[in-house]
């Protein structure tokens, strides 16, 4: 029995010399810029109970599977292996897990795959390809989370989150953008404006209750910032507050006296509260800073095309003559007044039906034929 348990034992310790040179092998073809078979020798390494129980074995295969992608010349390997960076990240904490004594710097190996996770990351959201973004950029957050878990890294990498959320978002993941911005926000408390602003939009499309919670967190740490005041403005709107909105209005104006939105928006705010007058300045201010924004040109169009439509309801009921003259002379100079801005919505928007339709009505009313004749049937 003592013979057998000694061949037994020399059988395994040849085993795991065996396995120790796959190790070694691919280190060395690693070195020599051959992946293919550096990844050969360490697949079969990592495959054998012996060698896998060697922290080497997991360093070296997180080495190997980090050149697949780093070294795709002069065979490209990533394109048969598209998971080597989570292969090698995967390996690499297989291999900092084994290493009781914490003896190899992983760090630098951590970093490199984080950053090369981003790095693919953003290469596939620049192709618009947001889903696979996303799988790789949260994949380096959550490398990042972990690895200061571990006391590997004291540096958060907001960017990286950042752009993690814009990933999820952009291919309908709202739930995972959102939880990605709330942390951002509430736990890391960011210095930068998008993540708020972002939660935002959310918040308030969503109808969420936190929403002014987070505006007066917002406002308060971003003071003047334009895309928070607009968000705030866009609370407002979809409550229907139109008096506060218009106070928020004329602050975010004093901050910014020459964003042609703010005008355009307090007009709709004064609009909604029947104060046409001061609806009617706020468009005129807001395209004389912009001659080319259509929206208050229509509006104001809209508005004044309303009050003479006002009138002609008035003109068809039974009433005197002379009442019906003199209310025609200002109905036709309302309609004087709304042209030139449905003109000009016209000429911004032509396939705008309602542009078109009110221009049909006051070149007919007016008698404009040839211009009627003009526009599209």
């Amino acid at each position: 029995m003592r013979k057998l348990f000694i061949c037994l034992l020399s059988f395994a310790s040849i085993t795991l010399h065996a396995q120790k040179m796959k190790v070694n092998s691919a280190s060395y073809a690693l070195e020599t810029g051959n992946v293919a078979d550096a990844k050969k020798n360490i697949d079969e390494a990592a495959n054998n109970p012996e060698s896998a129980a060697q922290a080497k074995t997991w360093m070296v295969k997180g080495d190997v599977y980090t050149a697949i992608y780093t070294m795709q010349q002069p065979v490209n390997l990533f394109k048969d292996n598209p998971n080597a960076l989570f292969e090698a990240e995967s390996a690499y904490k297989k291999g900092y897990e084994l290493e009781l004594k914490k003896k190899g710097d992983y760090t630098p190996k951590f970093t490199d795959v984080k950053n090369f996770m981003v790095t693919e990351g953003a290469n596939l959201f620049d192709k618009d390809k947001f889903e696979q973004a996303y799988k790789y950029l949260n994949a380096s957050r959550e490398l990042n989370l972990w690895m200061m878990q571990q006391g590997l890294d004291k540096t958060f990498d907001t960017i990286a989150s950042l752009y993690t959320a814009y990933a999820a978002g952009n291919y309908g993941n709202n739930v995972a953008a959102n939880a990605i911005y709330e942390e951002l926000v509430y736990k890391y408390k960011v210095p930068m404006m998008e993540p708020y602003s972002q939660l935002l939009d959310a918040y308030i499309l969503e109808k969420n209750p936190k929403t002014e919670e987070l505006l007066t967190i917002a406002r308060a740490k971003f003071p003047e910032d334009k895309n928070i005041m607009i968000s705030e403005i866009n609370y407002f709107l979809s409550k229907g507050e139109s008096e506060k909105i218009i106070n928020k209005i004329k602050d975010a104006i004093k901050v910014e006296p020459n964003n042609e939105t703010f005008y355009f928006v307090l007009g709709t705010a004064y609009e909604a509260m029947k104060d046409n007058e001061n609806a009617k300045d706020a468009y005129k201010k807001a395209i004389s800073l912009n001659a080319s924004y259509n929206d208050p040109c229509f509006n104001l169009g809209a508005i004044i095309y309303n009050e003479a439509i006002e009138l002609n309801k008035k003109m068809n009921e039974n009433i005197p003559m002379k009442e019906y003259n003199e209310l025609k002379v200002k109905r036709d100079a309302l309609y004087n007044e709304a042209l030139p801005y449905f003109e000009k919505s016209y000429e911004l928007e032509p396939n705008d039906r309602n542009t078109l339709t009110a221009l049909k009505e006051i070149y007919a009313r007016m008698n404009l034929l040839d211009k009627y004749e003009k526009l599209p049937k």
